[in-house]
């Protein structure tokens, strides 16, 4: 979607979550965190990946929080992550603040929830030759 999006004209920014994070320190750091949060929101689309391999502090879960309710019906949002939703209160700093991104994020969302193998390994993994098989 991404792809297409691009090639439509939008402009999109992929990040995975611990970049994310880690640029927000950075600015955070210089000074310069309003400035990057105002280039976050110049995108049309921001496609987050990767939420919930790794949790985030209470700096992380606020800042994170700051994105999603700027971007809040103002510019759209893909997010991935490997949690289900009831875990995401254990992500984030507080619950409390999970529940408020959460609100934002699905009001108008479309949930894909995808189920099965990683496409990464599907096509490594070979099954079983049944002639391979000994009687015994």
């Amino acid at each position: 979607m991404g792809i297409e999006a691009v090639n439509a004209g939008y402009h999109v920014l992929f990040t995975t979550m611990d970049d994310l994070a880690a640029k927000m320190y950075a600015s955070l750091a210089d000074g310069s965190l309003a400035q990057y949060m105002r280039s976050l929101l110049r995108n049309d689309l921001i496609i987050l990946d990767e939420v919930g391999y790794l949790t985030l502090d209470k700096t992380a879960s606020d800042h994170l929080f700051q994105l999603i309710s700027r971007a809040y019906e103002n510019i759209s949002l893909i997010v991935t992550s490997n949690l289900d939703f009831s875990e995401w209160g254990t992500l984030f700093a507080s619950p409390g603040t999970a529940a408020a991104l959460l609100d934002r994020l699905l009001h108008h969302a479309h949930v894909i929830n995808l189920r099965g193998d990683s496409y990464r390994i599907r096509n490594r993994l070979v099954p079983p030759n049944p002639t391979d098989a000994k009687e015994g």
